[in-house]
């Protein structure tokens, strides 16, 4: 996994040098770091340790609470719920970089409407997800699972909101305003 979004980084840059008709220098890394980008640096480090806990802390709550059969239940329900936040990832992946080279594709009003669709179609998809979810459990993971709608229905509105968060998050670490606060 960590390999894959390694050698992403690397083709990345070299296309981005390539495209800009760029010649690449390599420097030692040490000399180019300074005190904003140690800060911001360390930052998104804690930021991102935080979020593993918080993606991982209800399993290990459920772990040491409940049996191993509702950790199940509830790991199902997790996952399905998190499916909601492919579509504002796919978003994110374009509107980061067209916010940073400040492309009007992505202005403010234009942001506005993006916002609007994203909210659209997941509650959209979510509503209709109520109704799909029992019978595509039964279907595809069987009737034993049937228990995970109940978790799954408490879990969809935060992931729902959150959905809205990965969009302003790639906005705002666009414009280079990451640690903006409102």
């Amino acid at each position: 996994f960590t390999g894959m979004y390694v050698a992403n980084a690397f083709i990345a840059v070299i296309l981005a040098f390539w495209h800009a008709d760029e010649k690449i220098v390599l420097k030692n890394p040490l000399r180019i770091l300074n005190k904003d980008m140690m800060k911001y640096s360390l930052t998104v480090y804690v930021g991102n340790l935080l979020q593993f806990f918080a993606y991982r802390m209800d399993i290990w709550f459920m772990d040491h609470y409940q049996s191993k059969q509702a950790v199940g239940i509830y790991a199902l329900a997790s996952k399905i719920a998190q499916l909601w936040w492919l579509f504002p990832q796919l978003i994110a992946l374009l509107l980061f970089p067209l916010t940073a080279l400040e492309h009007g594709s992505v202005a403010k009003n234009k942001f506005r409407k993006m916002m609007v669709y994203n909210v659209s179609v997941s509650l959209g998809s979510a509503v209709a997800a109520i109704f799909i979810f029992p019978v595509f459990v039964d279907k595809v993971v069987g009737v034993a699972f049937l228990p995970s709608y109940a978790p799954f229905l408490y879990l969809l509105p935060g992931v729902l909101l959150f959905s809205i968060n990965i969009l302003l998050a790639a906005r705002l670490a666009g414009k280079g305003r990451s640690e903006e606060r409102r």
